[in-house]
């Protein structure tokens, strides 16, 4: 929708030139739809996107876009699976192409220091591979900034109407910002769930 395709140009603008965008949220099936359709107009925009799950409860990437979830991320985390066979690719519209990064549901627990700067820098090179990549993580994940995976200070918030009390959403937006994290924009979900 032009939406999400206005979201993707600020993002994309001259000024900002975020290469790296964590969608997060507490609601996974917003989260995940939200960071799909950025996803899918960068890929519009003939940009070579990857678009990242970091959720193995719910893999809810892998269910919008009917992939498996396995070997994904939780693969490359476990060293039981690399970048190459753990990313897929599909068709968004007619003629564009989207890599998608499943979340896997084999990981446990939180990865280690040593995993999770390892992790970072595989994305560092995959920034240059990808004009842009955009990551679905839920809040208490990007949260913990020190112990996550996320390789870039730039989020973009979701929250629900009607259910996140603006006190609460205040609240988070003080604790990522205090985490050195730039928060880029919020989405207000006032529709069904998805």
């Amino acid at each position: 929708s032009e939406g999400y395709r206005r979201l993707y140009l600020h993002l994309a603008a001259t000024e900002a030139n975020v290469p790296v965008v964590t969608v997060a949220g507490d609601d996974a099936s917003i989260v995940a739809t939200v960071a799909s359709n950025i996803a899918a107009a960068a890929a519009y925009e003939a940009r070579n996107t990857l678009l990242v799950d970091v959720d193995p409860v719910t893999s809810t990437i892998a269910s919008i876009f009917r992939v498996r979830s396995n070997p994904g991320l939780s693969g490359i985390i476990a060293e039981t699976s690399d970048w190459a066979e753990s990313i897929t690719q599909t068709t968004v519209g007619r003629d564009r192409y989207l890599d998608l990064l499943p979340s896997g549901t084999r990981r446990k627990g939180v990865p280690s220091a040593e995993v999770a700067e390892r992790i970072r820098m595989d994305f560092a090179r995959m920034e240059r591979r990808y004009d842009f990549i955009v990551i679905a993580a839920p809040t208490a994940y990007v949260q913990r900034r020190a112990a996550s995976i996320l390789p870039g200070p730039d989020v973009v918030l979701c929250a629900r109407v009607a259910h996140m009390k603006i006190a609460r959403l205040k609240d988070t937006v003080e604790s990522l910002r205090a985490l050195d994290l730039r928060v880029h924009g919020l989405v207000l979900w006032n529709d069904d769930m998805p």
